[in-house]
């Protein structure tokens, strides 16, 4: 992540963990304004973005993963916050996640990057 839209700027954070979601903010050239789930905002390269989503377990204990998008929905697991996953649609409230192939229902509430782009 730089300060600024291009190879000239400074590096101002690294990111290790793959797949973790981001919220594009601006566009200038090949170039995307981001923000991460603590609020760190920086230009990335286009290049090293993703177009496949994810979203990012968010708040205080253990976040259900149902079979159904609903509260009565049988328990699949239990996520811990900080878990990453490959995001499907959202309806009702609920979005479909996917970790590491382990595929249910999740809170849409507990999820950072699964609202409004």
């Amino acid at each position: 992540m730089r300060v600024g839209p291009s190879r000239d700027y400074k590096v101002s954070w690294v990111y290790r963990r793959e797949q973790l979601p981001l919220k594009v903010l601006r566009v200038v050239d090949g170039w995307r304004l981001v923000q991460d789930s603590e609020g760190t905002q920086g230009w990335v390269s286009s290049s090293l973005l993703s177009p496949r989503l994810t979203a990012l377990v968010v708040g205080e204990g253990l976040a259900p993963m149902r079979d159904a998008a609903n509260a009565n929905g049988g328990l699949k697991w239990n996520l811990e916050p900080g878990v990453v996953g490959y995001l499907g649609g959202c309806s009702d409230g609920w979005c479909e996640l996917d970790v590491k192939g382990y595929r249910g229902w999740v809170s849409q509430s507990r999820l950072w990057g699964a609202g409004e782009p």
